[in-house]
């Protein structure tokens, strides 16, 4: 695991951390905590995990990194959980209220294994009522408190796999690997319609976010007894990407910092798309083309001087 070099003009700690957020708190709660325990302000969770889920939440610290989210390769997403059949509520977890039931018997190993294979593939699904989409400019969730539950409108998903790996009758242990915007509350009911039975997610957890694993992940307990040593937990970009990267001369240095996209076409060769610009492993500025253009610089104006 590589430690992250310095953000942030070279003074703050910059990375990525591969964060275990633990059952109970929202990933908005995890960025306060990782805030604290760092003293940086510039903290951001790459994509959510639902309060009652633990698992791996990658955290982007410092603002050359919280700018880098929409370029991190996150997909797939792995996740083990306990499908439990005979009763669906109304957040498709045990958080909420009772809504359906269903009774014996209780679907085979081969039933379970059979139906799965149903929703791997790309497919629309209907999202949960109970989550932080929006309807009318309010969260799904907010809706639901006031008791204007809404059925929002179907998405197009990738289910790479849906395994079961355990359990028997009323209660499956399962793995999903998934693409973006999945949620597993709705994999799980409609599971369980498959099987002729109301279902709920009983219990998640996320063991990995592209190249972020649960075996390389930090708890806070950790964080906390490591100190003024929490920055070795930190990742660099290298191996997080989903764009290409391009090395810099560093003549051209200043001139990407000041934002000349005049002299991008004489830079980039046969280089096309989304790129990294890089040098001394920071990166200094994200462009797209050809025609080229900046879509983001990170390095300010002078931080590098003329070398």
């Amino acid at each position: 695991m590589s430690k992250a070099r310095s953000g942030d003009s070279h003074s703050t700690p910059a990375g990525l951390l591969n964060l275990m957020k633990p059952r109970g708190i929202t990933s908005h709660d995890a960025v306060a905590r990782v805030r604290r325990l760092t003293h940086v302000r510039e903290v951001g969770h790459v994509g959510t995990l639902d309060p009652d889920a633990c698992g791996v939440l990658p955290i982007a610290v410092g603002s050359s990194y919280t700018k880098l989210i929409q370029w991190l390769e996150l997909t797939p997403k792995i996740y083990r959980g306990w499908m439990e059949l005979g009763v669906s509520t109304s957040s498709g977890d045990a958080s909420g209220v009772v809504v359906g039931r269903s009774g014996p018997p209780w679907p085979t190993r081969r039933n379970a294994v059979s139906s799965a294979l149903w929703l791997v593939g790309d497919h629309l699904q209907i999202p949960p009522r109970v989550s932080a989409l929006k309807h009318d400019g309010k969260r799904l969730y907010q809706l639901a408190r006031q008791g204007r539950a809404v059925w929002p409108s179907p998405r197009l998903i990738s289910v790479a796999s849906l395994k079961v790996l355990n359990g028997d009758g009323q209660r499956w242990y399962f793995e999903a690997s998934v693409g973006a915007g999945t949620y597993i509350r709705s994999l799980v009911r409609d599971w369980g319609w498959l099987l002729g039975h109301s279902a709920h997610l009983e219990e998640l957890e996320r063991t990995g976010v592209g190249s972020f694993a649960a075996a390389h992940s930090w708890s806070f307990q950790q964080l906390e007894e490591m100190g003024d040593q929490w920055t070795s937990a930190l990742e660099t970009y290298e191996s997080h990407l989903s764009i290409a990267v391009h090395n810099l001369d560093p003549d051209v240095i200043p001139m990407i910092a000041h934002g000349r996209r005049d002299i991008l076409p004489h830079i980039m060769g046969n280089a096309e798309g989304t790129v990294a610009l890089v040098a001394n492993r920071d990166i200094i500025a994200i462009v797209t083309g050809p025609p080229w253009r900046f879509r983001k610089v990170l390095l300010k104006d002078g931080a590098y001087g003329a070398n």
